[in-house]
């Protein structure tokens, strides 16, 4: 049945994207810490954004 293989398809992709994002929100909060030991980091990293 090819519509079961289409559904763990889906599934599968789907997990990894779920991990993708885990794995980005976990590195996300570390560099924020370290920003805060460095004040001028965080400072650079906002004339960045803009």
């Amino acid at each position: 049945n090819s519509s079961s293989l289409l559904k763990t398809f889906l599934v599968q992709v789907f997990l990894v994207e779920i991990r993708k994002r885990e794995e980005r929100g976990k590195g996300l909060p570390e560099r924020y810490g370290r920003d805060k030991k460095y004040p001028d980091s965080t400072s650079h990293a906002k004339k960045e954004k803009n």
